[in-house]
């Protein structure tokens, strides 16, 4: 799971979510954040990630919203944690009523870089299934493990819905999103790409991503909640 995937990820956890069904969508679905993204501290998601390189697991443990240095407004900490590395990166996350699910950016621990995102990368609430949404954001990066970059050129598509069966288990209507990215220096030259599909259930949140990298793919899915009685800050 790498950078902005998260645009993902949730917490809403019921018995229909234990038998693999998310909630309930309405017969036109659009993209609602608190339904398909709810921010709720005290649980960790655990993924298989298998990549060209191998296999491992994945936890993204959320937090309670906070202040965080470079972020205006109160966020939720979302950290992914391995056996490898422990804590690698903490990603932060809004959701506006009237806006949708934000992400503000991300401090990744293990190469030793702060990023900001202004304004943060949104996916808007109302967007619908075979639409198309493009973002320019300014970038801040702070660090010596920082590529060279001021802005991101973002393309978010709601491609459609589909049944998602994971190790978890097997999830209907599912909003398949497709997000690229373009990260430019300040000459707006391309220094970095990004392409990725994630799946997001009604109710549950991210229970599927598939990033499209160099020699391959590699990809998350979800195979266990766990309940966590000290989220992380």
């Amino acid at each position: 799971m790498k950078k902005n995937v998260v645009l993902a990820m949730t917490i809403c956890f019921t018995l229909a979510a234990i038998n693999g069904y998310g909630a309930a969508l309405p017969s036109s679905p659009r993209f609602d954040a608190s339904t398909f993204f709810p921010l709720t501290s005290g649980k960790r998601y655990v993924y298989k990630e298998t990549t060209p390189e191998g296999s491992g697991m994945i936890r993204l443990q959320f937090g309670n919203p906070k202040k965080v240095k470079g972020i205006s407004i109160l966020v939720t900490p979302v950290a992914e944690i391995t056996a490898k590395v422990g804590t690698g990166e903490i990603a932060y996350y809004s959701i506006g009523k009237a806006k949708g699910l934000i992400n503000h950016g991300e401090d990744d621990i293990e190469a030793g870089c702060v990023e900001r995102l202004n304004p943060g990368l949104l996916i808007p609430n109302g967007l619908a299934p075979g639409k198309t949404v493009k973002q320019s954001v300014n970038v801040k990066l702070t660090g010596t493990g920082c590529p060279k970059a001021s802005r991101c050129r973002y393309t978010i598509t709601y491609e459609n819905n589909e049944t998602v069966t994971v190790p978890m288990g097997t999830y209907k209507e599912c909003a398949k999103i497709r997000i690229t990215e373009q990260w430019m220096n300040a000459a707006d030259d391309i220094v970095s790409k990004g392409d990725k599909l994630i799946y997001l259930s009604p109710g549950i949140g991210l229970v599927k991503e598939i990033e499209f990298v160099s020699g391959g793919k590699e990809t998350s899915e979800l195979t266990a909640v766990e309940a966590d009685t000290s989220p992380a800050d």
